[in-house]
């Protein structure tokens, strides 16, 4: 019977190991947090007869507002609009959070 009661310990102590392998979570792997890039470019351009007056190509520290820039047309020309909807000629981007790369567009005149 000595015997039998050692082989119960030591099943009983292999159970209860077991059993705590087995209700022990792994240690799930988070992703990297996302981090915001503190400079951003901002890009402007002209589309065929016109130019850009102000500086075209600009990095700006997140938050921050860009340097103005204006859309001008060639003589016979007039401008239609940037690439991204705003209307007006002259632009001032504010609180830059991204990248931005727009186009300057412009149409004949009548």
């Amino acid at each position: 019977m000595h015997s039998m009661q050692k082989i119960l310990i030591i099943f009983s102590a292999l159970v209860c190991l077991l059993l705590a392998a087995g209700c022990r979570k792994e240690k799930e792997e988070k992703p990297p947090p996302v981090r915001t890039p503190s400079q951003y470019t901002l890009t402007y351009s002209a589309g065929e007869n016109g130019s850009i007056d102000g500086i075209s190509l600009q990095t700006v520290n997140h938050g921050e507002d860009g340097s103005p820039v204006t859309a001008v047309p060639a003589e016979h020309y007039h401008f239609a609009g940037w690439s991204d909807g705003i209307a007006t000629m002259s632009r001032t981007d504010r609180n830059v959070a991204a990248d931005l790369a727009v186009t300057a567009n412009f149409a004949v005149d009548q």
